[in-house]
């Protein structure tokens, strides 16, 4: 027999979630772009703001950390789902970090750390509460947004100079085939040397402490996780460790696949599918960050 899961899995075949975005609908959301956090100075330590309507304001917000192997990609990527969350009320902050090869593990997590820090702390500019802010993150910005939800505000990992207040965990998260594990498949290890600046057998300490699935306890918040079935690099199954663990703990954790998506498919609404985890990803938001006092 199989193994039992205790966690939600579903997999979306034609499923309908109210109120579904359309990529080619105005939007009446104020965009404010390259506002800069922390005290590096570094170009990529900015972030997009996106302030939503004032008749659908919710007084929630949201980070957005965008992927792309902790060497690539920027934070444009999320400006349509990013723009989407603003129209049903929320405030949204799609940020940009440092990135290799000039930049190693643990500069991501303190730069990430340093802008929910400061996005928290423009709260009452931005009419948001900072005790309901939720995390949206793919591939290595899902790793990002998960390893961001297990630090403690006494826990050390990711806390630069510039931080200005400790307690940086999200209250919900939502993260589109995200790196749980480095350590789970010495195989796939190899392709983050680059990442630790050794390999897993020299650097085992660095590769533990990065890798959310080794690092969750009961205080993680609900997390809904969204995969392809076309995804080659994380496929669905590398999250079933860490579903086990949080089902074992108490913590709400669902995970949900699309039918024929692909690694990164979260970046966009142009499809049913991308439409689709989008308006699932809200009303997980929804659930869990509206009602939370």
């Amino acid at each position: 027999m199989g193994t039992m899961h205790h966690w939600a899995l579903v997999t979306l075949l034609g499923a309908v979630y109210a109120a579904a975005p359309h990529a080619d609908e105005a939007s009446s959301v104020l965009e404010i772009d390259d506002a800069a956090y922390g005290e590096t100075g570094h170009e990529r330590c900015r972030m997009d703001i996106f302030t939503p309507p004032d008749d659908v304001a919710n007084g929630v917000a949201v980070l957005l950390i965008h992927g792309g192997g902790w060497r690539d990609g920027d934070k444009t990527r999320w400006r349509s789902l990013a723009t989407y969350l603003a129209e049903r009320g929320y405030v949204c902050a799609s940020i940009g970090y440092r990135l290799l090869p000039e930049h190693r593990f643990p500069t991501q997590i303190e730069d990430v750390r340093s802008a929910m820090a400061a996005f928290m702390d423009r709260a009452d500019e931005l009419a948001f509460d900072p005790g309901r802010v939720g995390v949206v993150g793919s591939s290595a910005g899902g790793q990002l947004a998960a390893l961001l939800a297990t630090i403690a505000p006494d826990d050390a990992l990711g806390a630069g100079e510039d931080l200005t207040r400790r307690d940086t965990r999200p209250a919900a998260a939502v993260l589109y085939n995200p790196v749980l594990d480095f350590t789970d498949d010495p195989n796939r290890a190899a392709r983050y040397e680059g990442l630790f600046g050794g390999p897993l057998e020299e650097k085992r300490t660095l590769y533990e402490q990065a890798s959310p699935a080794r690092r969750v306890d009961d205080a993680f918040p609900p997390v809904l996780m969204l995969y392809g079935t076309q995804d080659t690099l994380t496929p669905v199954t590398t999250a079933f460790p860490m579903a086990d663990r949080l089902s074992e703990l108490g913590v709400p954790c669902e995970i949900a696949v699309f039918p024929g998506q692909e690694h990164g498919f979260g970046y966009g609404l142009g499809n049913a599918e991308q439409r689709r985890a989008a308006a699932m990803a809200a009303a997980f938001l929804d659930r869990y960050l509206l009602s939370r006092s």
